[in-house]
């Protein structure tokens, strides 16, 4: 399970507690297997199928701003990785527990940002798709053409919002 050949993930910020203790950059690798509730996952035993690279990009008392930089792509890689080492990002309803029954909480998000993911042609090096670029028709050609095999998408359908749907997840039109 790793990241696409035609993906070129630029990175993630994320704000966590400090982490004093550890040397950055720093790399994590783990074995992530599903965990309980059924949405979850969580590192096990076994040969690390995940890697994040993880750097300091401010230092702010009792919160950094880190760098996020997956090299493969796990469903909540990052918010575990985080949160094995022992900070987990501001705000996460799921990690390192899950908060029962929380209201969503729209002031106070998630503190993990993505910084940019684009499509690039493997044989010509051309950008076929950046980070939110709406997806049309010739897009979708552009990227079959180039052969990548799948991509993630945010949609209805995958929404984590606990309650309706976000409008990253909403797009613009539902036709």
């Amino acid at each position: 399970d790793g990241v696409d050949k035609g993906i070129d993930a630029v990175g993630y910020q994320a704000i966590a507690p400090a982490l004093p203790q550890l040397t950055f950059p720093r790399v994590h690798r783990s074995r992530m297997v599903d965990g309980e509730p059924f949405f979850r996952m969580q590192e096990g035993p076994g040969e690390p199928n995940t890697e994040t690279t993880i750097e300091v990009l401010e230092k702010n008392g009792e919160l950094w701003r880190y760098g996020l930089y997956p090299v493969t792509g796990k469903k909540h890689q990052l918010r575990v990785h985080m949160s094995a080492l022992g900070a987990g990002i501001c705000n996460d309803p799921f990690y390192p527990d899950v908060q029962r029954d929380a209201p969503d909480d729209y002031a106070n998000p998630l503190k993990l940002l993505a910084q940019g993911l684009r499509f690039v042609d493997p044989v010509t090096g051309d950008v076929i798709l950046s980070a939110n670029d709406a997806i049309d028709e010739a897009k979708v050609q552009a990227i079959e053409d180039a052969g990548i095999q799948g991509v993630i998408i945010r949609s209805v359908l995958t929404c984590e919002a606990r309650r309706g749907v976000c409008a990253n997840c909403y797009g613009r039109d539902l036709a």
